[in-house]
């Protein structure tokens, strides 16, 4: 009895440590290759779900972006019931660990979100 309260003890040590080895297989998020600035527009954005997805002429397929890449007057547009759909941006293009790839540090051009304004 006391021997396994030992061994219980002495095997807690080693459980401050699945959060490490639960976080590591998860790469997803982690950019593995860095592609450079590009340029593109917003396919769609989903304020309310956070993400949304970008085209551009020399990435084959849409690619993903968190809203927390947008820049904050992109947000604050979506936020105020503009459509974001279709605005001219810059991205920093990344791959996710299986390839897929992803914006981040996106930023309107040309007159993005003034050109995005509802028609009054």
């Amino acid at each position: 009895s006391s021997r396994f309260g030992s061994e219980r003890w002495r095997s807690t040590a080693p459980t401050a440590f699945p959060v490490a080895r639960w976080r590591l297989p998860r790469p997803a998020t982690t950019p593995i290759r860095m592609e450079g600035m590009l340029t593109g527009a917003v396919k769609n954005f989903g304020g309310e779900k956070g993400f949304g997805f970008l085209t551009s002429a020399v990435v084959e397929g849409d690619i993903y972006f968190q809203g927390r890449f947008l820049p904050h007057d992109m947000m604050a547009a979506c936020t105020n019931g503009i459509d974001l759909r279709g605005i001219p941006v810059s991205f920093e293009l990344t791959r996710s660990a299986d390839g897929k790839p992803q914006a981040r540090n996106i930023s309107a051009i040309g007159g993005g979100i003034e050109a995005a304004a509802p028609a009054g």
